[in-house]
């Protein structure tokens, strides 16, 4: 309700930046609650509103919770495809704990898609980069 009222209010003065940030957080609560027909609904109001942008990590996060929502739909090879695109998007933000997540939910895809030295490979960078962002 209040990400809704929020995304009105930025709707009226024109906000774009916070009206993405809107519909991303709007996507993930309706993944979290398994509703896909929202889901896919803010997702794409989401990707049209970051089309053109330089806000790599937004764009990475996004990507990665699409990637999340086909392992839910029992896609792991399109999943794969996504978390790849998410994983390339991170990297050019330098943020490396999303990055370390975002490796972390490739390896799941992987395993499920029944790449078990893939997946392994994929959680041992994952490990190394939540080392390095614990120190």
């Amino acid at each position: 309700k209040y990400y809704e009222e929020a995304l009105k209010l930025y709707e009226s003065v024109s906000d774009e930046r916070n009206r993405a940030l809107a519909l991303v957080s709007l996507a993930v609560l309706a993944l979290d609650f398994n509703n896909s027909a929202d889901f896919q609904r803010y997702y794409e109001e989401s990707k049209k509103a970051y089309q053109n942008s330089s806000e790599y990590r937004e764009l990475a996060i996004l990507d990665y919770n699409y990637s999340q929502f086909l392992i839910t739909q029992l896609k792991y090879d399109e999943a794969l495809s996504y978390s790849s695109k998410a994983l390339e998007e991170i990297k050019q933000s330098g943020d490396k704990v999303s990055e370390g997540l975002i490796l972390r939910g490739m390896g799941l895809a992987q395993y499920l898609a029944k790449h078990p030295q893939q997946a392994m490979s994929t959680y041992e960078k994952a490990l190394a980069l939540a080392e390095e962002s614990a120190d």
